[in-house]
């Protein structure tokens, strides 16, 4: 059985354990974040109702679980560098 004082110098030490315990929590918190200005955004600024809050994350949601789904088909087929220069083209347009 481990002691949190153990856990906490095997993870000092560890520097790639660390790197990804950083970059969880900074993805979480950027995560949150935006998920807060949405929901101002369309609370405050569009005057926009709980209901119209639910179906905005519910849409986000599906969007997320069909991009899981297609990216995999897309990157086997085409260069990996070129989908992604090309759907940050798509998304700045």
């Amino acid at each position: 059985k481990f002691t949190l004082r153990e856990h906490l110098a095997g993870l000092r030490n560890n520097d790639q354990l660390l790197l990804m315990l950083v970059r969880s929590f900074l993805l979480i918190n950027v995560f949150n974040i935006r998920g807060g200005w949405y929901m101002y955004f369309i609370t405050y600024v569009l005057q926009g109702s709980t209901g119209y809050t639910s179906l905005f994350f519910t849409m986000v949601t599906f969007a997320s679980i069909i991009g899981s789904v297609i990216v995999s088909p897309l990157t086997r087929r085409f260069d990996t560098v070129k989908i992604y220069y090309y759907t940050n083209l798509l998304l700045a347009a």
